[in-house]
C-alpha cells in the first residue's frame, strides 16, 4: 500500500488511505499477524483437554450429551435426529430446532464417540476468539486486543459451557463473534450473512439474528442520510423481519410439527404450566453484573452492540425456570463474545470522540461522510495505528470531507457521476481532545478484563486442569467401564446419566422409567442408590410382567438383564 500520503498531526503519521470521510470501505493494511490463530489454538487445547478429561472420568453431567449424540449418531446414518433417551423415535427437531447439529454428523460416521462432539464444541467456542482478538487489535492495539481476547476465552460463560457436556449454542457462538467483528469494521454484507445461519442453531436465535438487523440499520443511519439511501440498511430491515418470521415460524409451526400432538409453545418457560416462580429482582441484578462487570466493569453499556444480549437474557427472564436464571450452565456462552466485542466498541469510540460513541464506523473511519459543523467529518479524535507502524493507538486528526452541495455527502462533487476518479479530501485538523478520566480508565480495561477473567479462573472449571487428578481414570471408572462391557453391541438399554457415554454409540439408550411400552434387555445404572436393596425387585416394579437377573455389580453402579 502507498504510504507517501499522510495526515500529520505533531509528530503521528496516518496513511490518507486510512483516513477516508466517506464512509467507504477501504481495508486497512493487513499484518499477518498469528495472534489470533495462536490464541484461538491454545483455548482449544485447553477447552478439548477439559472435556475431554471429563470424559475420561465418566463425569456426564446431565443426559444432554446422550440426546445430542443420539441425534447426531441418526444424521451420520442419514436418518431423522431421533434420540430415544426423550422417549422412543422422539425427533429431537421437536424439542429444539437445531438442524445445524447435522454438520457433526460426517465427523462421527468416522469417530462414533461422545468426544467427536466434545471436540467440536472446543473447536467451535475457540474458533470465536479469533474474530474477537483481531477486531480487538485492528482498533485497540496489537497488546490491548491480545487481552480482549485471552479475556473472552477464559470468561466464566464459556468455561460453564465447556465444562457443561455438549450443546448447541456452540454454534451461535462463532457466528455471533464473526457478525458483530464485521459490524465494527463497517462490513455491513458480511455482518448480515453471519447473522442468518442463527436460525438454524436454536429457535429463539432467530430474535437475536433480527436485533443484529438492527444494529447494522443504526450504524447506517449515517451512511443513508449521506448518500440519500443505502442498500445495508435495507438488507438489515429484511434480516429483522427474517429474523422474526424465522422464529416465530420455527416455534408455531416447525417445532410442533416435528413433535406430534400435546406440543406446547412455552413448556421450555413455564415447566407445561408445572411452574410458576419469577425471577427474583436481586437474582436479575446479579446475572446481569456477571454478565458486565467482568468484560470491562460496565463500560459495554456505552456500546449499541448490547442491543444483542436482550432476546436470550429477555427469555432467560421471562422463564419460570431457576436453571434459566443464574450464571451457571451453558446459557450464558451467547452472551460472552458480545459483551466483550460490545466493550471494544466503546473504547474504541471513546479513543475517537470522546466521552460520546459514534454509531456507523468503518475500518477505522471516524464518521460516515456526515460533516460536522465548521466542514470536518471528524475532528480531534483517537485513531489506531495503521498495521505495520510502530505502537498501538496513536493520537491523531482525521480528515473530513467538505460537503459540495450535491447532498451526497463525499465531498467529491459530481465527478464520480461523470466516472471522473474523486479528488482526495484534503485534511482538515480539529483539535485534539485531552485524555481525561473515563478515556484513562477505558484504556486500562483490556488489561483489568484479562486479570478479571484469570482471576475468576481460579474457581471456574479450566482451574481443574493445573490437578494430576484430571489426568489419571481411577479404579471406580475403570471397574465401570469392565462391568458396562458386558452389555453387547446393538443392546436395548436404559440407563441413567453415568453410563450413557460409554453406551449411546453401540447400544440403543432410553432414559430410566422412559422406555414407554418397549422393555429393554438390559438395565444399566450408576448410581445404584435406591436399587441396591432388591435390583430384581425394583426392575419387575419399572416392567411389569418381565423377569430380570442380576448380571453385575461394582460399587453402587449394576447391571440388569431381561431373561
Amino acid at each position: 500500500m502507498e504510504r507517501a500520503e499522510a495526515v500529520r498531526h505533531g509528530q503521528t503519521t496516518i496513511p490518507a488511505q486510512a483516513v477516508v470521510a466517506t464512509g467507504r470501505d477501504v481495508p486497512a493494511p493487513r499484518t499477518g499477524r498469528p495472534d489470533p490463530c495462536l490464541l484461538a489454538s491454545a483455548f482449544f487445547c485447553a477447552y478439548a483437554a477439559l472435556s475431554v478429561s471429563r470424559d475420561r472420568r465418566m463425569q456426564t453431567m446431565s443426559w444432554d450429551l446422550g440426546i445430542f449424540e443420539q441425534a447426531v449418531k441418526s444424521y451420520a446414518h442419514l436418518h431423522a435426529p431421533v434420540a430415544d433417551l426423550k422417549g422412543p423415535g422422539f425427533d429431537v427437531l421437536g424439542d429444539h430446532f437445531s438442524p445445524v447439529t447435522a454438520l457433526i454428523a460426517p465427523f462421527y460416521r468416522v469417530f462414533p464417540t461422545p468426544l467427536t462432539l466434545l471436540v467440536a464444541q472446543a473447536l467451535l467456542f475457540a474458533l470465536a476468539v479469533v474474530p474477537v482478538t483481531r477486531v480487538a487489535q485492528r482498533f485497540l492495539g496489537r497488546g490491548r486486543g491480545l487481552a480482549v481476547g485471552a479475556a473472552y476465552g477464559l470468561s466464566w460463560g464459556v468455561q460453564r459451557a465447556v465444562d457443561f457436556d455438549f450443546h448447541e449454542v456452540a454454534f451461535a457462538v462463532p457466528l455471533l463473534a464473526f457478525s458483530l467483528e464485521s459490524v465494527l469494521r463497517g462490513r455491513w454484507a458480511a455482518a448480515l450473512w453471519w447473522a442468518v445461519p442463527l436460525v438454524l442453531v436454536k429457535e429463539d436465535l432467530g430474535a437475536t439474528a433480527a436485533m443484529i438487523g438492527l444494529l447494522v440499520r443504526i450504524r447506517t443511519r449515517h451512511e443513508r442520510r449521506a448518500r440519500r439511501g443505502g442498500t445495508a440498511g435495507t438488507y438489515a430491515l429484511a434480516l429483522v423481519a427474517f429474523g422474526i418470521a424465522a422464529s416465530a415460524w420455527e416455534i408455531r409451526w416447525l417445532i410442533p410439527a416435528f413433535h406430534g400432538p400435546g406440543y406446547d409453545a412455552f413448556a421450555h418457560i413455564n415447566g407445561e404450566g408445572a411452574l410458576t416462580g419469577h425471577i427474583p429482582a436481586a437474582t436479575a441484578v446479579r446475572t446481569l453484573l456477571w454478565v458486565l462487570l467482568p468484560a470491562g466493569g460496565l463500560l459495554a453499556l456505552r456500546s449499541p452492540l448490547l442491543l444483542v444480549t436482550l432476546p436470550t437474557l429477555g427469555w432467560r427472564f421471562v422463564s419460570h425456570y431457576p436453571e434459566n436464571w443464574g450464571t451457571a450452565w451453558h446459557y450464558s456462552a451467547v452472551l460472552m463474545p458480545v459483551v466483550f466485542l460490545a466493550l471494544v466498541d466503546a473504547i474504541a469510540a471513546l479513543e475517537r470522540r470522546g466521552p460520546h460513541p459514534v454509531s456507523g464506523t468503518r475500518e477505522g473511519v471516524l464518521h460516515e461522510g456526515v460533516p460536522r459543523e465548521g466542514g470536518s467529518a471528524a475532528g480531534g479524535s483517537r485513531v489506531e495505528d495503521a498495521p505495520g507502524e510502530d505502537g498501538p493507538g496513536r493520537d491523531a486528526t482525521a480528515a473530513g470531507a467538505r460537503d459540495d452541495g450535491n447532498g451526497d455527502g463525499d465531498g467529491d462533487g459530481d465527478a464520480h457521476e461523470h466516472g471522473v476518479p474523486a479528488p482526495r479530501p484534503s485534511p482538515s485538523p480539529g483539535p485534539r481532545l485531552p485524555r481525561g478520566p473515563l478515556r484513562g480508565y477505558a484504556a486500562a480495561m483490556p488489561a483489568a478484563a484479562a486479570g478479571a477473567a484469570l482471576a475468576l479462573s481460579v474457581q471456574l472449571p479450566l482451574a481443574g486442569l493445573t490437578h494430576a487428578a484430571a489426568y489419571r481414570v481411577d479404579a471406580r471408572t475403570r471397574a465401570v467401564e469392565r462391568l458396562l462391557d458386558r452389555i453387547p453391541d446393538g443392546a436395548t438399554v436404559e440407563s441413567d446419566v453415568g453410563p450413557l457415554s460409554r453406551l449411546v454409540h453401540r447400544t440403543t439408550v432410553y432414559w430410566i422409567g422412559g422406555s414407554g411400552d418397549v422393555v429393554p434387555r438390559y438395565i444399566a445404572l450408576g448410581d445404584a442408590t435406591d436399587w441396591l436393596d432388591d435390583p430384581v425387585r425394583h426392575a419387575r416394579a419399572l416392567h411389569p410382567g418381565s423377569r430380570w437377573t442380576l448380571v453385575a455389580r461394582a460399587d453402587n453402579c449394576l447391571i440388569l438383564r431381561r431373561v
